[in-house]
């Protein structure tokens, strides 16, 4: 072995050794290393989070679920949520009530009758743990199972979700498994033990009954990692920041102006960029596109609200929501619902819409699309 190892040097050892953590690693132990090397779960949801594999009776309910995520503004978490879906229904979810919402909205099984119901409840339960968890993902998916009760038990133990409790072959939480303990043994006292049946083999020595101490790790079965769009990346923007969309002159700042084609002073809400037509324009930040207006033409003044062809980008960054629009553009290159990259190639810049030649229009909106902000006050670094 040795003399295998030793022309290879230290890159060679390095590289055997990670094929080998691969092959011998049981799976929900490179689920703790993974969890580990990408540090920030916001990060992770927004930026890493995919659809996995999920059942076609899961699949359906995509563009319902991704409608009511993002008029919430957590569209970046519909993979996640249909992970909740898959693991709640095992993958055939009822066609009253796909998200097993009723109890969250009325306290009961069965008041719930149809499945766009249930996917609104859902999503608007999980909205709601999730804010109550301060953005901990983890703890407001295992809520989802638990109650929010939970939040509350990590709460007063200063507690912060990790996958650090290896259970058989899978990882759960220590806090999770006690909170499981001691509500089992509540219900014992109250005479309701029977009602328990151990979802898990894994949970029965442990004397955990209580809901599913797994919940979590199952949940993240059916989410894939994913390294965001594949588009082309001209520069690279640092995580949790803004970067300029362009290289270009700055022809006009946020405020109040004389618009060029009116003549009217009025408020202008973004930052404008003189560059050539056709130029790649990127993504300020990492997130997810959530409006492409696109089949505007030069001359078009009304066309995409005076816009013309636009791309609105959503951001998670420091628990803040914003949106960023990127207006005037010749060709839109992306989609609704794709994740991009900070630095990402989202679209070319144009002269569509309302606009008196080539140039991009820029702006930053936050906590919703009717609040915009200087764009130079959050941008920190520059192309």
């Amino acid at each position: 072995m040795k003399k295998l190892l030793a022309p290879l040097g230290c890159l060679g050892i390095v590289v055997v050794v990670i094929i080998a953590i691969i092959i011998i690693v049981p799976f929900s132990i490179m689920v703790i290393i993974i969890i580990n090397i990408l540090g920030s779960k916001e990060d992770i949801s927004l930026e890493l989070y995919d659809i996995g594999n999920l059942s076609p009776h899961v699949l359906q309910y995509e563009s319902t679920v991704f409608k009511y995520a993002d008029e919430l503004g957590i569209g970046h978490y519909t993979p996640v949520i249909l992970g909740i879906m898959q693991q709640e229904s095992g993958g055939n979810p009822s066609s009253t009530d796909p998200m097993q919402s009723s109890e969250s909205l009325c306290g009961k099984i069965g008041c719930i009758k149809n499945a766009d119901h249930s996917i609104k409840q859902g999503v608007s339960h999980f909205d709601n743990v999730l804010t109550k968890a301060g953005g901990d993902l983890f703890l407001a998916i295992h809520s989802y199972n638990f109650g929010t009760g939970f939040i509350d038990y990590v709460k007063n133990r200063n507690g912060t979700y990790k996958l650090n409790k290896t259970v058989g072959d899978k990882v759960a939480y220590d806090l999770a498994i006690e909170f499981s303990q001691e509500q089992y043994q509540k219900e014992i006292l109250k005479g309701n033990g029977n009602m328990y049946s151990c979802l898990r083999a894994e949970s029965k020595p442990l004397k955990a009954c209580y809901g599913d101490i797994l919940y979590v790790w199952s949940v993240l079965q059916y989410v894939n990692l994913t390294d965001g769009g594949n588009s082309e990346i001209v520069n690279n923007v640092p995580s949790g920041s803004f970067a300029v969309p362009v290289n270009g002159q700055i022809t006009s700042t946020f405020g109040m102006r004389v618009h060029p084609i009116t003549k009217e002073e009025k408020m202008h809400n973004g930052v404008d960029f003189g560059i050539p037509k056709g130029t790649p324009v990127s993504s300020a930040s990492n997130g997810i596109v959530v409006k492409v207006q696109n089949g505007c033409t030069e001359g078009d003044f009304s066309c995409g609200g005076g816009w013309g062809n636009y791309v609105i980008v959503r951001h998670s960054i420091n628990k803040k929501t914003y949106e960023t629009v990127y207006a005037h553009l010749s060709t839109p290159t992306t989609s609704v619902g794709q994740k991009i990259k900070g630095g990402e190639v989202i679209g070319l810049s144009g002269n569509t819409g309302s606009s008196s030649g080539a140039h991009l229009h820029f702006e930053v909106h936050l906590n919703g699309i009717k609040n915009p902000i200087d764009p130079l006050t959050v941008v920190n670094n520059k192309k």
